[in-house]
């Protein structure tokens, strides 16, 4: 059998409805995108858990939480 050519894979574009969420250690945190100017004192994206492992919760005033 000849050996397979490396298969160059894309990445996967995040499902519009979480693309903001990721799974870290079994827990959900948000991401957030910041702006140039922001990123001399945040850093280049602020992470915050959200202390569920489920996403079956209401998310109204996520946003709000996250940056207070």
């Amino acid at each position: 059998m000849a050996p397979s050519a490396a298969v160059t894979r894309l990445p996967r574009k995040p499902d519009p409805k979480n693309a903001h969420l990721e799974l870290h250690d079994g827990h959900y945190r948000v991401t957030m995108w910041v702006p140039a100017a922001l990123r001399p004192q945040l850093g280049n994206g602020l992470k915050r858990c959200l202390q569920t492992k489920s996403l079956l919760w209401p998310a109204a005033g996520l946003v709000d939480t996250v940056l207070s």
